[in-house]
């Protein structure tokens, strides 16, 4: 086995953050004045990578940007985060990805995304990145990257015998059951578990038993994460069957966009360190810090303003 220099590899995008604050989301065809608005640096993919690095460990990222200046911003935000980027490439075929984001004062929010430059990032790109991949220990992507690229980085994790965490996010229908054999955790929210199981999930009793479904599949080596919002998330067990609710903290939520990357990253960090119980439990942990600021990337705390609980 090739020596493990990173810790985490995110296979994924860079989205400019677009964010409107308003009191209430607009009705169809309604036009409506904004409080405020704000520009972040954001993307599943970037998100996931500098959560984990804040906590401390060393990362890479695998990307696609667009020739324009939030593909340029994109490069000078990794590298101050020492994320290694000899993989972070550039298309002239469309740009850097952005969203528009819609924030009520309950913190709740409505996203738009055009993914333009991410979807360029193909399975060539992955190959060019093989000799960076084998040298991580967790992979994680999602469903930002167009599908075949993201079971092309999963199974080349699994070649190395990396750790693989999969976001199904955004979700679609009929994901290539393929998917299954390579990831190791999967984590969704209530509509991606939803989508990934044809079953309602709005409780916790509902997210149990969407993990049992999960739990009787080929793959998922690990387990399933359901994350339900202030209701916290659902962990179910592969190698036992056992089943966890974990308790939604208590805070005031000011914004609650980013807060499951944040889960992600964190998640992907704490895996290779710890039990897969006690990683949920800190993972969880982060992502109710985050939701108390606004931004996504810019509400992530560093591991030096954090207390000793995350330093393992």
């Amino acid at each position: 086995m090739s020596e493990k220099s990173f810790d985490v590899v995110s296979i994924g995008d860079c989205v400019m953050d677009c964010l409107f604050y308003v009191d209430r989301m607009p009705k169809m065809a309604e036009t409506m004045t904004a409080n405020d608005f704000e520009l972040f640096p954001g993307g599943k993919g970037a998100n996931v990578c500098i959560a984990a690095a804040r906590l401390g460990s060393k990362n890479a990222f695998v990307c696609k940007l667009g020739h324009d200046m939030f593909g340029k911003n994109f490069i000078s935000i990794l590298q101050s985060e020492k994320i290694n980027i000899d993989h972070v490439s550039f298309t002239d075929k469309a740009p850097t990805s952005v969203a528009s984001i819609m924030v009520d004062p309950k913190g709740n929010n409505s996203i738009a995304v055009n993914f333009g430059a991410t979807l360029q990032l193909n399975e060539r790109d992955i190959d060019k990145a093989e000799d960076l991949i084998k040298k991580c220990k967790v992979l994680i992507t999602s469903m930002v990257v167009k599908g075949a690229t993201a079971l092309h980085s999963l199974k080349l994790a699994k070649k190395h015998n990396l750790i693989t965490v999969f976001n199904f996010a955004p979700a679609i229908k009929d994901l290539d059951p393929e998917f299954n054999k390579y990831v190791d955790l999967l984590v969704v929210n209530e509509v991606e578990a939803e989508v990934f199981t044809g079953s309602s999930v709005k409780s916790v009793e509902e997210a149990e038993k969407a993990c049992q479904v999960v739990l009787a599949r080929e793959g998922f080596e690990i387990g399933v994460v359901v994350t339900l919002g202030e209701k916290g998330c659902v962990f179910g067990n592969k190698k036992n069957g056992d089943i966890k609710h974990y308790p939604g903290k208590k805070v005031k939520v000011v914004d609650s966009t980013g807060a499951g990357d944040a889960f992600c990253g964190s998640l992907s960090h704490f895996i290779g360190k710890c039990d897969i119980y006690q990683a949920i439990e800190l993972a969880s942990s982060y992502a109710s810090l985050t939701v108390q600021h606004k931004g996504t990337q810019a509400s992530y705390p560093c591991i030096d303003n954090l207390d000793l609980s995350f330093r393992i």
